[in-house]
């Protein structure tokens, strides 16, 4: 993509960018500082990632849906292709990084006395 602008919304991947801010919300709200357990990091972390994944879907919904009387002829398991390709192909890895990520954050949060 080049760079951020209005076009985005053109793209199907947008909802997944627009989850990003309620999945950053809900991390950090379930974090709060004394609430130092690696399994909240963890927890955290995957209904976040959750949430990421829930916008991007419902806006996969709402392009496929609204993106024909635009002009734009979609295949009719392009929903279903979108899914696959933005969600359930990435998810194995991404499960993967949680686990990385809730350690690492879990130490830091000890080094920091925070």
């Amino acid at each position: 993509y080049q760079g951020g602008s209005v076009e985005y919304f053109q793209y199907p991947s947008f909802g997944y960018i627009l989850g990003f801010i309620p999945g950053a919300w809900l991390c950090g709200f379930l974090v709060l500082p004394g609430k130092r357990r690696l399994e909240l990091f963890a927890i955290s972390a995957f209904l976040g990632l959750l949430v990421i994944h829930l916008c991007g879907i419902v806006y996969l919904l709402l392009y496929t849906s609204i993106t024909p009387f635009f002009g734009n002829v979609l295949s009719d398991t392009y929903l279903w292709d979108a899914i696959n390709w933005y969600s359930i192909t990435p998810s194995l890895a991404q499960l993967a990084l949680i686990c990385a990520v809730s350690v690492v954050a879990f130490i830091i949060r000890l080094i920091l006395l925070y």
